[in-house]
């Protein structure tokens, strides 16, 4: 379960945050990119694209509008808005782990609705999506998806996971050109290291654009952020492509792939941080005891009086007690008189 203390404060104000996304998500739906947003999907109102000529992948683009347009197909990208509950984005600042398919190494961002009516359509438009593409991958049993609605939920609500791969196959890239990682994504160079041992390239398809939204006196002003900066419970609006991509002999997967995310704004993050809080108090009534240093051993085998005794003074440490340094013993030889030479040696007090 996705927790933390702004989540954990998000989810408490439910029906706050709900409304504040539903009202978002119409008015997306009645601007000029009405006819993309996830949330009015009703029937499939574009046109599949077959973009390898052997049939390994197909894309949902715009319907060109005469038969005559040879201007070539354009995606057809969709957008969705909601709050994020898990991102897993740049900058990659790690060694990747060694995967069974090297080319699978992705970001990816969850997003939901906290139960706001347009998203839950936007969802569903999944299924409109993937019908789209049956007729020409030869049936539903033909095709799986990379990410389940029935089984993808934040809490009781559901959830839309999109992601795109760092990069692509040699295979399947072929002639795209290669585009190098920017210092945001990779500043350490690790996803270049990675590409360069297996031979993967990163291309076009392979990229995802990071922005925010700020409202200006003249509407709304948009600019360009570094990925780190896209937290969970932000507001974000995810653009995103949709293809079918051959897995193997007759088999499909349903991708949704993402192409930008946009912080449309950070209200949770700013209400929980603008809580009061409160001084941690200190029980200072009770006695704390303390021991500390060591337990040495006074007992002194010396045959001598203890007036020919001295106690020198350590002279790191200046401690001049037998129980913390070094006694000095100044002994004369049996059968000497007191004219006899002294003999002097050191006894070190250990510590038990």
């Amino acid at each position: 379960m996705r927790s933390s203390p702004e989540l954990n404060f998000m989810t408490a104000h439910e029906n706050q945050y709900s409304e504040l996304l539903d009202n978002e998500m119409r008015y997306q739906s009645e601007g000029d990119e009405r006819h993309v947003q996830l949330c009015r999907m009703r029937d499939s109102a574009c046109e599949v694209y077959a973009a390898e000529s052997n049939g390994s992948k197909f894309e949902l683009v715009y319907p060109r509008c005469k038969a005559s347009d040879t201007t070539g197909p354009e995606e057809m990208v969709f957008r969705v808005q909601g709050f994020v509950t898990q991102a897993y984005l740049p900058p990659i600042v790690e060694q990747l782990k060694a995967t069974s398919v090297s080319e699978g190494v992705r970001q990816s961002i969850e997003i939901t609705g906290l139960g706001a009516r347009r998203f839950d359509k936007a969802v569903n438009a999944h299924w409109i999506l993937m019908d789209t593409l049956v007729p020409f991958v030869g049936g539903k049993d033909r095709i799986n998806t990379s990410w389940n609605p029935a089984k993808g939920h934040y809490h009781s609500y559901p959830t839309m996971t999109i992601a795109n791969r760092y990069f692509t196959s040699p295979q399947e890239a072929k002639t795209q050109p290669t585009i190098a990682f920017s210092d945001q994504v990779d500043p350490l160079s690790v996803l270049q290291n990675y590409g360069n041992k297996y031979h993967l390239k990163h291309t076009e398809d392979n990229e995802v654009q990071y922005f925010e939204r700020s409202i200006g006196r003249k509407g709304p002003v948009f600019r360009t952020i570094a990925p780190g900066f896209i937290q969970p419970t932000n507001m974000v609006e995810v653009q995103l492509g949709v293809c079918a991509q051959r897995l193997g002999v007759g088999k499909y997967i349903f991708l949704m792939k993402m192409r930008s995310v946009c912080v449309l704004n950070r209200v949770v993050k700013e209400a929980f941080t603008s809580l009061p809080r409160l001084p941690m108090a200190v029980e200072s009534s009770v006695q704390i005891k303390r021991k500390v240093g060591y337990t040495c051993d006074s007992e002194w085998s010396d045959s001598s009086s203890s007036d020919d005794e001295s106690v020198a003074s350590d002279p790191e440490f200046g401690r001049n007690s037998v129980s913390q340094g070094m006694k000095r013993l100044k002994l004369r030889p049996d059968g000497e008189g007191d004219d006899s030479e002294e003999t002097e040696v050191e006894t070190i007090c250990h510590a038990e």
